[in-house]
Parts: C-alpha cells; structure tokens; sequence
C-alpha cells in the first residue's frame, strides 16, 4: 500500500529524530496491521494558491492508494502581527514581515517565556491576522480534493481534524476569535469530506486542548514524542481501517 501524507511542520521538527515522527511511526504501525509493505511519502500541506498543484503532481507522481491530509487549525486560527503587517502592506509588508516570521520559526526563541510574552503583547495591542482567512483555506483545500482526485480517481481520502484553536493573543478576546473561526473552518472542513467521500478523523481528544507539557513543546503548537506517538495510532488505525474495507475492490481493480 502507498499513503501520501500531507502533514503539518510537526512531521518535520528538527526537535524530534524521524524516528519519533508520527509519518514514520504511522508507517510502522500499519505494516504491523496489515501485514503487508507500507510506503508512505509526507508533503507538507500549506493551502495557499499553489498547493492543489502541488498535490497533484505529487499524486500523478507517486500514485498513492490513499491520501491522508492533515487539518491545521494554525492556518486560521494563529494571530501575528506580521501577517497583519502583510495583509495590510502588500509587497512592502511582505519584506517587513520577514524578520519577524523569522524569528518565530528559531525553535529556541519561540519557545522562550519572555519572547512569547512579548508576542502576546504585541497582538494584543496592534493586532494580528492568521496565515489565512476560513474561506481562503477551504477555497484552496477544495481545489486540492478536486485535483487529485482527477489525477487519480481510485485514490481513497482520510482527513484528520484539526486540534483546538490558537490563542496567541493570551487574552479572552482573542480566545473568542479563535474559537470562531476555528468552528467555521471545522465545519467547512468537514463539508468538503464529504463532498468528495473521505473519512473523516477527529483529533484524539487528550490532543485537542493545547498545553500539556507531556504532549505539547514548549512553542504551544508542536507536539513532544508522546504526542506523536498519541497522534501516529490515531491516524495510522484511520488508515488501516480504510484501507482493509476497500483492499478487496481495489484487488478487483488491479
């Protein structure tokens, strides 16, 4: 069986060794199950105009027999006053907002108190925009389904939910705007599962509500080994599942 994943950046933490990587332990966990070889392929999955592109490609190219995506609530849900400085400015904000996604990309600063108190502060008082709107994100997550599934239609979809809303704000007013718009692109999410027949994985529920140390780095957004390790037996029995209810049709089809 061949799984193309289109994950989020915590399949790719230089933080965690690859072997403790959900992608990685997902892999082995399925071989386990089925008893067969597994390949798995992992992309990173960021819903910007180019992206159903990408996908596509990547599915002509690897001809995968299911494609699991990854919903990421930081898409809409994470505030920073760069992208405010970028949606606002154009171009111009674009070169301004480099330093400061820069610095929030240096695993050692984002997860220093001082520096996240500080970038609390700062949305707080001048404001901040996620990476993209609701309709921005689902816009481009409808055009991925519609393009792989045209580069191959026998491809069986899995599509995991994403965790609970950010909060970089710190404060109740910004827990409130991600929490809105957090249930509008859940549910968006969700509509565009079905549209195109996916199954559909919640988020594990001791991984939904961020902030166990146990599970959660010290950035807020990425998981420990053990929440890779909770996140890899979710998604790799989502897989597994799947691929053993349709694994007689698609030995037809072959």
């Amino acid at each position: 069986m061949r799984v193309l994943r289109l994950s989020n950046s915590g399949d790719f933490s230089p933080r965690l060794p690859p072997e403790s990587r959900a992608g990685n332990i997902t892999k082995s966990l399925l071989e386990e199950r089925l008893r067969e070889p597994v390949e798995v392929e992992t992309r990173l999955l960021w819903p910007n105009d180019r992206f159903p592109g990408l996908a596509e490609g990547w599915v002509r190219e690897f001809e995968p027999d299911v494609v699991f995506l990854r919903m990421n609530a930081y898409w809409v849900t994470w505030e920073s006053a760069p992208r405010l400085v970028e949606r606002r400015l154009g171009f111009l904000g674009k070169q301004i907002a480099k330093a400061g996604k820069s610095s929030a990309r240096t695993p050692w600063l984002a997860e220093n108190a001082v520096y996240r108190t500080a970038r609390k502060v700062t949305v707080r008082r001048i404001g901040g925009a996620p990476p993209f709107t609701v309709e921005e994100a689902l816009v481009a997550l409808d055009a991925t389904y519609r393009r792989m599934v045209a580069a191959r239609e026998e491809i069986a979809i899995v599509v995991r939910g994403p965790a609970g809303p950010h909060n970089s704000a710190g404060d109740a007013a910004g827990a409130a705007r991600g929490a809105k718009r957090h249930a509008q692109f859940e549910a968006g999410a969700k509509a565009l599962a079905r549209k195109y027949r996916a199954d559909w994985l919640a988020m594990p529920g001791q991984l939904v509500v961020r902030g166990d140390p146990a599970l959660f780095l010290g950035d807020g957004i990425h998981r420990t080994e053990a929440g890779e390790q909770d996140l890899a037996i979710a998604e790799a029995h989502a897989i597994g599942a799947l691929w053993q209810r349709l694994r007689p049709l698609s030995a037809q089809v072959r």
